[in-house]
């Protein structure tokens, strides 16, 4: 057992993405905003490759350039190529942000990258920010926690909000220009409105800089859980107290949500119990029976670990027993955050359920093989990755337990969630958050495709 564990140490992980990609994610989310990656010749795509994936096909040019350091540059010196890089990028896109990174190697050579960053930013009329994302540490929650940051230190705090009753969350984890984010907003609009407060700019959310730097006169800030590592660097940006909430998924982290935002603002808990109660008696009633198609399924959960408290607490609402549960990346915490975390919103994991840190694909894998040897897994959710990982399964495996139970559309369901999605896209409002949330994730399990659906009869 001992030895196993040492070799899953060594093992490609199921978030394999390090500080560089989170960066670019940051970045990506705010659309007047322009990366130039100091990097070397042949890198620039390998850590955002994604991006074009989520947003149906946006090339990534629109919003990112490349210094493309060769072997030469390397030994004379990189720092040379910044400034035009710089300066033409600047001419082509005319950004309100612009964003410098660099690499491992790079930053070894002892170019003094950081003096460079500050003469274009003095030279150009854009906001010009050197971003450290080593690549020998952290992930890509603390590399977009990081640029978050960085853009942050772009505000100007030091006058009393104005706006009382307007909210500003920070935190908010956008990945790409979908219907879901969209609608997300929405629903974050919504319930704010129903207990009488008014949403104010996310970071991040997709809205340019200049809506970004509203959130100064907001009167509440809120920290979601993304943000949880950095709330004392936070605190001392901003100079004002945030108040921690969770990621509004599920009815009771919704409603949990909601009387940490109340508390802040000073509304009256009896205003926020009403306003609970008529939303999910409201779902309940249009769920009706559809939601019992669902009760006693078993499936595993890969996902960050905000994401996986509140999918976790919404399957429970919803009699869907997690078998096992992932937490993808370690910036945000582990088995210790999860069951805090999920105890905050009145949840807890099942008894025995398995909780796997930081899991390697080929852990993902085996774990999977397991659970359908032990006929107790019905559905997947997780990444593209993690799908990819788990459908290399040999169908002679996956489909000899079920034998003669199901001819069409076999093998366990699979729903992607997280980051990075491969088939999953929104062309319309379809929220994973709030009220509205809990419905689309009912429709989605209930139509979620099988993982080795051949489309005819099945014979074992």
């Amino acid at each position: 057992m001992a030895r196993r564990w040492q070799l899953e140490h060594f093992r490609l992980k199921s978030l394999e993405l390090g500080q560089l990609t989170g960066a670019a994610m940051a970045i990506h989310a705010i659309p007047d905003a322009f990366l130039l990656k100091h990097t070397g010749v042949g890198c620039k795509h390998k850590t955002v490759t994604q991006f074009g994936t989520h947003d149906w096909g946006r090339g990534l040019a629109a919003h990112e350039g490349w210094t493309e350091v060769g072997d030469k540059s390397l030994i004379a010196g990189s720092g040379g190529r910044l400034a035009p890089y710089a300066r033409s990028s600047y001419e082509r896109h005319k950004p309100a942000i612009m964003a410098v990174s660099s690499v491992t190697f790079l930053d070894l050579a002892g170019d003094d990258f950081a003096d460079l960053v500050r003469g274009l930013d003095a030279e150009l009329a854009s906001e010009v920010m050197l971003l450290k994302v080593p690549g020998f540490e952290g992930d890509l929650y603390s590399g977009y926690l990081s640029t978050m940051l960085e853009v942050l230190k772009r505000v100007d705090w030091s006058q009393p909000p104005t706006r009382k009753q307007e909210v500003a969350l920070m935190g908010y984890l956008w990945d790409r220009y979908e219907g879901d984010h969209q609608g997300n907003l929405q629903q974050l609009g919504a319930l704010l409105k129903g207990i009488g407060l008014e949403l104010g700019p996310v970071w991040l959310s997709g809205v340019p800089w200049a809506d970004l730097q509203r959130a100064a006169g907001s009167g509440v800030l809120m920290q979601l859980p993304y943000a949880a590592p950095k709330a004392k660097a936070l605190k001392r940006l901003t100079k004002r107290e945030l108040t921690p909430a969770e990621l509004p998924l599920g009815l009771r982290a919704t409603a949990a949500f909601l009387h940490a935002t109340a508390r802040a603002a000073g509304v009256p808990e009896g205003r926020v119990d009403a306003f609970v109660r008529r939303q999910e008696e409201g779902v309940w009633q249009r769920l009706g029976t559809m939601a019992d198609r669902l009760r006693g399924l078993r499936v595993m959960v890969l996902a960050d670990l905000p994401l996986l408290t509140g999918v976790m607490s919404l399957l429970d609402e919803l009699g869907v027993r997690v078998e096992v549960a992932g937490i993808r990346g370690r910036t945000l915490g582990g088995e210790a955050e999860l069951r805090a975390a999920l105890e905050r919103v009145g949840a807890a994991a099942p008894d025995g359920c398995e909780v796997m840190v930081n899991p390697s694909v080929h852990r993902v894998r085996e774990t999977a093989r397991r659970l359908l040897r032990e006929r107790r897994l019905d559905g997947v959710l997780g990444s593209a990755t993690d799908h990819n990982t788990i459908s290399t399964l040999p169908a002679s495996e996956v489909l000899a337990p079920i034998a003669g139970e199901q001819m069409f559309g076999v093998g366990p369901f699979r729903l992607e969630i997280g980051f990075p999605c491969k088939e999953h896209h929104c062309t319309f409002a379809m929220p994973f958050l709030g009220y509205g949330g809990v419905m689309m994730w009912v429709q989605r399990l209930l139509s979620a495709p099988r993982m080795w659906d051949a489309g005819r009869q099945v014979r074992v």
